[in-house]
């Protein structure tokens, strides 16, 4: 593997690893319906924006 796969590699393990460790991080510290709520109000609300956005 070449060092920019590598890199590349790293780079999304990174991007795709934060979300859990941020949901593991929450759930220690909210009430996890609570966390459920949360990412799914912020998911509609980004489909919504992103549709309306490609809409115009």
């Amino acid at each position: 593997m070449s060092p920019r796969a590598l890199v590349l590699f790293a780079a999304l393990a990174i991007a795709w690893g934060i979300p859990y460790l941020l949901i593991k991080v929450a759930v220690g510290e909210l009430d996890p319906a609570m966390v459920v709520l949360a990412r799914s109000a912020l998911g509609g609300w980004s489909c919504c924006r992103s549709s309306c956005c490609a809409a115009r």
